[in-house]
Parts: C-alpha cells; structure tokens; sequence
C-alpha cells in the first residue's frame, strides 16, 4: 500500500478522490479489512413491518431480525480461506480493483447505513493519509502483540488493546 501510494502521489500533490481509482492495491487492502474484521457481525437489528415468509419460516410482524454479516464475509463457498487476509482475492487478473457484494460491513439493501459512502471515503482518506506520511509498527516494548482474530465480542467486536509506534516517513 504504502508502494502504492509513493508510486503515485508526489511529495507536494494533494490526496483527492479521484486518485482512489488508480490505488487499487489499497482498496484491496481496505476491503479485505472491512471484510476479515467484522464490526458489527451482526449488522443493525430491523423489526419486519409486515407478516414475511421466508424459506419454511413465518415471522410475524414486529419480528426482530438480523444479518449475520460475520458469516457473509467468512463463508468457504464464496472466499478461498475466509480466515486467512488476502488482499489479492480482491484485484482481478490486470490487478484493478473489484468490489464485491459479499463485502457488506454496512449491511445490505434499503436499510443499509446511510453513511456508507462518507464512511468508506474518510476510510480511504484516513488509511492513505496514515500510510503515506507514517510506518506503522509494534511497539517495541511489548512482549508479543494481541493475535488480530481475538478480542471481546458483543455487539460490536473490540480487539484486545494494543499499543503501536508511528514512525514519521517522507514521501517518495
């Protein structure tokens, strides 16, 4: 990523939108994290308006219901070793960028997040910015860093506190 973004933004050159198309490696990457690391496993909870069948099921009105989100991004039958971060499962064979409907960090259909777009762009805008002007590393005090899969799973995941070391960089 941070190849990626010496590559194409100069020293003095502003970040601006319009570069996202041309840094598919880092919306691979942002992807694949939205993807591998569910916020929210099982989305924002609805309530049906009105009587639904669904498959064998009847839910009444007023039903509470939710996605499981966690297991659209895990599931074997559409990613190769879902457990597994792979950025590259998200380029296709020219390496452009390929976004998937089986990524849905802000769940899906009309009551999806209304936010989703202002989100995904101060995502890019904040990672690029980090990444471009910063090396992010461990800190070297700690004896062994958290593993990435384990933390505290409620209704939102939180993972185990970490510290980091932001190692200031001069652009290419």
């Amino acid at each position: 990523m941070q190849q990626e973004i010496d590559n194409l933004l100069g020293p003095d050159e502003q970040l601006t939108l319009s570069h996202r198309d041309l840094m598919p490696m880092s919306c691979a990457i942002i992807q694949e994290v939205m993807r591998c690391r569910t916020l929210v496993p099982f989305g924002v909870p609805h309530c049906t308006s009105e009587d639904v069948d669904f498959r064998q099921y009847r839910l009444p009105k007023n039903t509470l219901v939710s996605g499981n989100l966690w297991a659209v991004h895990n599931n074997p039958e559409v990613w190769d070793k879902p457990h597994e971060f792979n950025p590259y499962r998200h380029l296709d064979e020219d390496g452009k960028f390929v976004a998937s409907p089986h990524v849905i960090p802000f769940g899906v259909g009309l009551r999806r997040c209304l936010g989703e777009r202002i989100a995904k762009i101060e995502i890019f805008f904040f990672l690029v910015s980090l990444f471009r002007y910063f090396n992010v590393l461990p800190d070297p005090t700690a004896k062994k860093l958290p593993e990435i899969d384990k933390g505290l799973q409620m209704i939102v995941f939180s993972p185990h506190t970490y510290k980091v070391v932001l190692q200031k960089r001069l652009p290419a």
